[in-house]
């Protein structure tokens, strides 16, 4: 994978991460619109084993489960997967790259692709896709983005596409930006040499332990000269980018600062973190923490 097109799926991902409750409003009225047209061209019907790649929410996987097919949706956001399950528990959901598709050759009969072709790294990657998608059909299965034929179908049938008159939906987070706002902080003097550093960490994302396995950003808070801080453990867990289980900090945690000397007035300290969720990390970021002289 090059620079650019690293940086454009980190994009992605980024910004479907911290989308995924907002997309029903943003872009529901015009995704569900393709639905059945694409569904019918793939021929997703009872009984038929259907992959939906990029299955975001999981409207597409519903209404193909709902005609009675043995669905899989699959994802590269974890938020979206876990946003599907939670709509959709009788469906199936997982995370997976839609360029690595990690299944068996002939393990479905229908694959279906909703939108998704648009936000894959390269310009060429609808071929690849396509080709990747052949791999994990039976020889008599089907295969479509509903960008290619199902919209034709639709408009064929029904007119034009129509969305919603309603506020331009916020565009994607940067991802320094979205790594960035992860991480919440508060101070709070517990006594005149002592200052714990209260921090927030939004859901999915956790950040690296400051013990934590070689290759991986630890969190670290840089200190002034005679300040010692006192880091938790975090919790060991197995996530899917690192091969042995990694330290990590989720939720609330409090970072303890103790001080030699009394501190002689304000200062800013700088934390240091990289936020991931289970499959793939955010760029690490360092947030400068402003604080107040203790009273």
């Amino acid at each position: 994978m090059t620079s650019r097109t690293g940086a454009f799926r980190a994009f992605e991902h980024a910004g479907w991460q911290g989308a995924a409750l907002r997309y029903d409003d943003a872009f529901g009225s015009l995704t569900r619109q393709a639905i059945d047209p694409l569904l019918d061209a793939a021929e997703a019907r009872s009984g038929a084993r259907v992959l939906d790649v990029a299955s975001g929410p999981g409207y597409v996987a519903a209404a193909a489960a709902a005609r009675g097919a043995r669905v899989t949706g699959v994802d590269f956001s974890l938020a979206m997967v876990r946003l599907a399950r939670a709509q959709n528990p009788g469906v199936k959901f997982r995370t997976g790259n839609a360029e690595a598709l990690p299944f068996r050759d002939g393990s479905f009969d229908a694959v279906v692709m909703n939108f998704g072709m648009l936000h894959l790294a390269r310009p060429d990657i609808a071929r690849d896709t396509l080709a990747v998608f052949a791999q994990s059909m039976e020889d008599n299965g089907e295969s479509m983005s509903a960008l290619i034929q199902a919209a034709a179908l639709y408009v064929h049938a029904n007119a034009a596409f129509t969305v919603a008159s309603a506020p331009a939906p916020q565009r994607p987070a940067d991802p320094k930006q979205l790594a960035e706002s992860v991480v919440d902080a508060r101070t709070r003097w517990t006594s005149r040499h002592v200052l714990a550093i209260e921090l927030t960490i939004r859901p999915p994302f956790h950040i690296q332990a400051h013990e934590t396995a070689s290759g991986l950003i630890a969190t670290t808070l840089q200190v002034p000269p005679g300040a010692a801080v006192q880091y938790p453990a975090g919790e060991l867990r197995r996530v899917e980018f690192a091969d042995l289980p990694v330290r990590l900090y989720e939720g609330p945690i409090t970072l303890t600062v103790t001080f030699d000397e009394d501190p002689s007035g304000a200062m800013n300290l700088a934390l240091t973190f990289q936020p991931c969720d289970d499959t793939a990390c955010l760029p690490p970021v360092t947030k400068i923490i402003k604080v107040p002289p203790p009273a």
